[in-house]
C-alpha cells in the first residue's frame, strides 16, 4: 500500500499551498482561511 499513488495529479498550485498528504493540506487549508480571514477583517475594520 503506497503513499504515493499516481492517481489522479490535482492541480499543481492547488498541491503547492496545500500540501501533499490530507493532514498536511488540511492544516495548510485552515492557516489560508485564518490568513484570508484577517485580511479581510484588517481591510473592513480599519
Amino acid at each position: 500500500m503506497s503513499d504515493h499513488a499516481p492517481v489522479s495529479r490535482p492541480n499543481p498550485i492547488i498541491e503547492l499551498l496545500f500540501g501533499g498528504n490530507m493532514l498536511e493540506g488540511t492544516f495548510k487549508a485552515v492557516i489560508w482561511v485564518a490568513l484570508l480571514s484577517a485580511v479581510l477583517a484588517w481591510t473592513t475594520f480599519r
